[in-house]
């Protein structure tokens, strides 16, 4: 909530941050001393983090910049997100991976369907396995092209 004056309110920010760490820790599957460990405090402060009674208990700039780099955006995301912000990640040094991005997308799809409420109908079912059909196709082609390139390679002695 924000205030009269335009700020946010010590509650307001509690709450927030409070709920980001609940969803990091399930998400993760984090007790409160791996999310201690990955925010660089103790047990008892992530416990103190959650607890929603004391407005002092507020996540540090610290912590904060400790949970981005254990749990990437979307913790970030999670507080901002009461504030109609969202956070996407610069990307630096070397370009990023297609292949282990390709993976990643194919599994998320996979699991994304697999988690639909109530299960894909007959419609959603017949829409989405021409794409399937296809991407396995690409799939087996690529991993085809692969083996070929790995048995190209020159023999080390």
């Amino acid at each position: 909530m924000v205030s009269k004056s335009g700020f946010f309110t010590h509650s307001d920010t509690k709450r927030v941050t409070a709920a980001a760490i609940v969803d990091m820790q399930q998400r993760r599957r984090w007790s409160d001393g791996d999310a201690g460990d990955a925010l660089g405090c103790s047990a008892s402060t992530i416990v103190n983090r959650r607890n929603a009674d004391d407005p002092g208990h507020q996540m540090t700039v610290h912590e904060l910049r400790r949970s981005l780099h254990s749990d990437g955006p979307h913790i970030a995301n999670r507080i901002l997100r009461d504030d109609g912000f969202h956070v996407v990640p610069l990307v630096y040094g070397e370009a990023p991976d297609a292949l282990a991005m390709a993976g990643k997308q194919s599994r998320f799809v996979a699991e994304l369907i697999a988690a639909a409420p109530g299960g894909l109908d007959a419609d959603e079912a017949a829409l989405l396995l021409p794409m399937v059909v296809e991407q396995q196709a690409d799939l087996a082609a690529l991993e085809a092209d692969l083996r070929a390139t790995i048995a190209s390679r020159p023999v080390r002695r």
